[in-house]
Order: C-alpha cells, then sequence, then structure tokens
C-alpha cells in the first residue's frame, strides 16, 4: 500500500516537528510514542466482534493514527508496530518489519532455530541510522541497538526511555542462522511480555526471538490478514499505558486479571475495585465504551 499518512498531523499530535532521521530523533520519536499512541488491544477486540471478514478485520496504520488522534486509542502488536513503521518511513527513516515469535522454538541437533511450531506472533521493526542497526519496539516502546549479525551474546542498555527511566536492560543471544532470543534482564525482574512478575520457575527475562529476516509491506500485510485468521489478540484484553502528564505507566492483561502501576520505579499492584471497566479507563485514559465493549466480548466467550 502507498503511504498516505497524515504526517504533519501526526508530529503535531506527538508534539514534534520534522527533522532530519537521527538516533536522537528517533529516541524522541520514541517518547512521545509511548505517551501517546498505547499497547491496546481492546481495539482488535472490536474488530471480531463487529467485522465477519478476516481481511477487512485489519486496521492500517491510517485508521490506526485517526482513532488515536481522535481519542486515545493505541494499537495490538500487528497494527501498532505497522502504524510506527509507516510514520518512519514517511519521516526517510531506513525501516523494514520483522515478523519474530515469542513461543518454544524447535531446534537441530547444533541447537539452532529451524522453527516456530507456534507460528509468528510478535513483529517488530528494523532500522538503520547514523551507521548503526536498531530493533524498535512498539509494543513496549523501546530501542535497542544491535550489531547484526551477532556474534557472542550481547548486552545493551534500553535506548528509548529517559535518564530517570532506565529499569530494563537487555541480552541478545544468537540462535542460529537469523535467529536471536532477546532478554529482559532488567533488575526488578518484570516481563514486558505476560504484564506481571516473573516467577522463580519461568524464564527469566524472556522476551522473544527475533527474526533478522525483513519482510516487505506486502508480505507483512499477508502476514496480519492470516494473524486475524487465526485469531490472534482475540481472547484476552491487554494494554500499557503511559500518561504524559504525571509519567504514571499501568499494564493489565486479563491474562493475569493485575493492574500494575510504576512512576519511573518498581512496580505495585493496584486494586481493580468493583467495578472493573472504571478502573481501567481512569488508569489508562482510554475511552470506556471501548474497554467494556472489549470485556463484554470476551464474557461472550466469542474469538
Amino acid at each position: 500500500m502507498s503511504n498516505t499518512l497524515p504526517t504533519e498531523r501526526i508530529l503535531s499530535y506527538l508534539e514534534l516537528e520534522y527533522e532530519r532521521p537521527s538516533y536522537d530523533y528517533l529516541r524522541r520519536l520514541m517518547l512521545a510514542y509511548r505517551e501517546r499512541v498505547p499497547y491496546e488491544t481492546a481495539s482488535r477486540l472490536l474488530r471480531y466482534r463487529d467485522i465477519a471478514d478476516p481481511d477487512a478485520r485489519v486496521r492500517l496504520p491510517e485508521e490506526v493514527w485517526e482513532e488515536s488522534m481522535s481519542f486515545g486509542s493505541g494499537g495490538s502488536c500487528s497494527d501498532g508496530t505497522y502504524a510506527l513503521k509507516k510514520l518512519l518511513d514517511a519521516l526517510g527513516f531506513d525501516v523494514k518489519m520483522v515478523i519474530n515469535s515469542e513461543g518454544e522454538v524447535t531446534r537441530d541437533a547444533d541447537d539452532r532455530v529451524l522453527d516456530f511450531p507456534r507460528g509468528p506472533s510478535h513483529c517488530s521493526i528494523l532500522t538503520h541510522v547514523d551507521g548503526q542497526n536498531y530493533v524498535v519496539e512498539a509494543c513496549s516502546v523501546h530501542v535497542v541497538k544491535v550489531p547484526l549479525p551477532v556474534g557472542l551474546p550481547y548486552r545493551v542498555d534500553v535506548s528509548g526511555r529517559t535518564d530517570e527511566d532506565q529499569l530494563f536492560h537487555y541480552a541478545i543471544e544468537p540462535l542460529g542462522d537469523d535467529y536471536y532470543e532477546l532478554h529482559n534482564i532488567g533488575p526488578d525482574g518484570f516481563s514486558f511480555v505476560q504484564g506481571t512478575p516473573l516467577t522463580d520457575n519461568a524464564r527469566r527475562g524472556q522476551m522473544y526471538i527475533f527474526s533478522n529476516r525483513p519482510v516487505s509491506d506486502q508480505e507483512f500485510e499477508e502476514y496480519m490478514c492470516w494473524a486475524y485468521q487465526k485469531g490472534y489478540s482475540s481472547h484476552h484484553l491487554s494494554f500499557i499505558c503511559r500518561n504524559r502528564h504525571t509519567k504514571i505507566e499501568h499494564r493489565f492483561s486479563t491474562f493475569s486479571g493485575r493492574l500494575w502501576r510504576s512512576v519511573n520505579g518498581p512496580w505495585e499492584q493496584v486494586p481493580l475495585g468493583s467495578d472493573l471497566t472504571t478502573t481501567l479507563a481512569q488508569a489508562t485514559g482510554l475511552p470506556y465504551e471501548r474497554l467494556a465493549a472489549g470485556l463484554a466480548y470476551l464474557k461472550q466467550g466469542k474469538r
């Protein structure tokens, strides 16, 4: 598809101006994106509820940005990441989509990755700027510097956060041809993937298997249609929202049924109260009606 984003309106929404691509500009774009375009699956649940044709359910970047500018919604893994990719593309960044996996991997006798038995289930952006490769993660919003290919386990700081917000560090470990395991090794042991503190029995800090195999926009849109056909993100309501005024970040998932809160520090659990929808709306700023509709869809057990 052609890139027809209203770039000037989006930059105004993010409270930024156009600049030449650079790492510093990328970092500021990501910080603004983090506070205005939350990771959330409520919008995706409404597509499952309202649209029967899986191909027509796909939220393309223009719609994601228009809805975000209209009432503060965001996007799930695929549509939110693709919307960000298209913005970076329009701003002149060298960006490509990559499709990864959060699940188990099949390995050969030499421990090299052969396949994702659960299928692809996560995506991110690969960009090259200022002579360096970066993995741009839209869901949890960070920018990880990666020298690809990685010859040895490589540990990096999260680069997309303010100096006061350096809570997480990452390690990238090679698994085989073009595959790398990205680990969160944050001091507080908080998992970006599940949205809850990791247990002693969980593999501490694993995020996902990164695939250094970029795909074209057409291939990625075909993947989005496939993901809707498979019902991805149709069985949970989750969000990661940061208030740009208070800097308070909330995370929630119906997987755990727990709401977490942080202000550039340790995470604390927030009581849900008697009205879950009201609690979530107050925490996130997301429209009450969309959250209520998403929760009602899940309660009906429809996928």
